[in-house]
């Protein structure tokens, strides 16, 4: 990757990471749609441009529609719906009504088990050689999207707090991590779900979600990191 970006812009990429990688590692809660309505306004603003900037914008874009055209409902109201919607689309509940769970294995290893053991050991001996903490892993599967976004959004801020100190070299060696590490997994399976997780998504929440993250998931394969445009407070 030639291109150098400051730790402003990797900041501002991490901060979509996160945010993100609580939509698929949380079930929703009031508190959280509270926090969307709060926000959404000026958020959803960062990305309406003319046309569109891409599939990344296009979707948070289409989330934040839906929260606006649910605002006269009452928080609980839509957090239920929001739960019902999570559930259905990332727990995999029974097949002809939920895709298969967004879990890594499930879509790589086709059944199997020798070879979905082994996706299991290669993330965990990846998470735990990189020294860097997931919190998700204590209540999800090794190789569940969110856990592998939380793990890209560890090689982010450590990156974006390495061009801090101006310390280039290993900023650039984070920087490459996150791009293989996204090559390697999350590109290899994550858009299979996407295409299989559309059909079950009746929420324009999370179908702006799921056009988001395989957007995102995209760009970080190719080594695009520079999202300034893409901001979260």
């Amino acid at each position: 990757m030639n291109r150098s970006f400051g730790s402003e812009d990797i900041d501002m990429t991490a901060k979509t990471c996160e945010f993100l990688s609580v939509l698929l590692n949380e079930k929703p809660t009031e508190a959280f749609v509270e926090q969307l309505r709060k926000n959404g306004a000026e958020f959803r603003a960062r990305h309406e441009v003319p046309n569109g900037k891409g599939p990344l914008d296009e979707g948070i874009c289409q989330m934040f529609q839906y929260v606006e055209a649910t605002k006269d409902k009452t928080v609980l109201e839509v957090s239920r719906e929001l739960a019902v919607s999570w559930t259905r689309i990332f727990r995999g509940i029974a097949p002809g009504y939920s895709p298969l769970p967004p879990c890594e294995a499930f879509y790589v290893a086709d059944g199997n088990q020798e070879v979905q053991l082994k996706i299991f050991l290669e993330l965990t001996k990846e998470y735990s050689t990189s020294g860097l903490v997931v919190d998700a892993m204590c209540v999800h599967r090794p190789d569940y999207v969110g856990v592998e976004m939380a793990f890209v959004h560890s090689f982010l801020k450590q990156e974006a707090a390495f061009l801090k100190e101006k310390d280039f070299t290993k900023a650039q060696e984070c920087r490459e991590s996150c791009r293989r590490f996204a090559a390697n997994h999350l590109e290899n399976w994550f858009p299979l779900f996407c295409k299989e997780a559309e059909k079950y998504s009746d929420s324009g929440f999370y179908q702006g979600l799921l056009i988001s993250l395989a957007g995102f998931v995209s760009m970080l394969a190719r080594g695009e990191e520079d999202m300034s445009s893409t901001c979260v407070h």
